[in-house]
């Protein structure tokens, strides 16, 4: 059973905002806690709104399958700190993402070889152009970040920078383990497409 609806407002639909917003007020048929939704439309008629977004409370984060499992537990634990404003624990987690990053690229050798750490597995990414150099530059930051939370540092997290940190870090594994492999299928297509036509 979907949210019940307590109250809307819509805003747009002129020739300022020729696009239409609503935001809906529902109430949650199980907790009864407050829920805001969000529809958009191109037209000023509301039987072309999409379909409504949660805007808040927000969504938990869902991130792609094609992220390997160990790096995607770390983010999703990095995220569930987030929200319980456990912000030093949060930024310690995207460091333990990132290092999960390397292991999945540059795996031990042996039972007894030392894995990679944070910042070695990040220069590697780097030089093995897995990541270009802006990539680089986020990653040693919150590879100095994660070390100041991993340790008694005596540095006060704050929401924001903790929020930043869990950003640039799912950006990093998004762009490593999704976005890219997108951009070679996309090619691939691109590619065959170009062969039909001067077929």
């Amino acid at each position: 059973m979907g949210a019940e609806v307590r109250g809307q407002v819509t805003e747009g639909g002129n020739e300022e905002f020729p696009f239409t917003q609503r935001v809906s007020l529902c109430e949650c048929p199980r907790c009864q806690s407050a829920i805001v939704g969000l529809q958009e439309s191109e037209t000023p008629f509301d039987s072309d709104f999409d379909a409504p977004l949660r805007v808040w409370p927000s969504p938990p984060v869902h991130f792609s399958a094609k992220i390997p499992r160990p790096i995607r537990e770390s983010l999703t634990e990095a995220e569930k700190c987030l929200r319980g404003k456990a912000y030093s624990a949060c930024v310690a987690m995207c460091g333990r993402a990132l290092e999960a990053v390397g292991r999945h690229f540059y795996p031990p050798k042996s039972e007894k070889a030392r894995p990679l750490m944070l910042k070695q597995a990040i220069d590697r990414l780097a030089a093995d152009k897995v990541i270009d150099g802006r990539l680089h530059e986020w990653g040693a930051a919150l590879h100095g970040e994660r070390n100041l939370a991993a340790h008694p540092s005596g540095t006060d997290f704050k929401k924001q920078d903790a929020k930043d940190v869990f950003k640039f870090a799912s950006n990093i594994c998004e762009y490593i383990f999704v976005l890219s492999a997108e951009f070679d299928e996309y090619e691939k297509r691109r590619q065959n497409r170009t062969k039909r036509k001067s077929a």
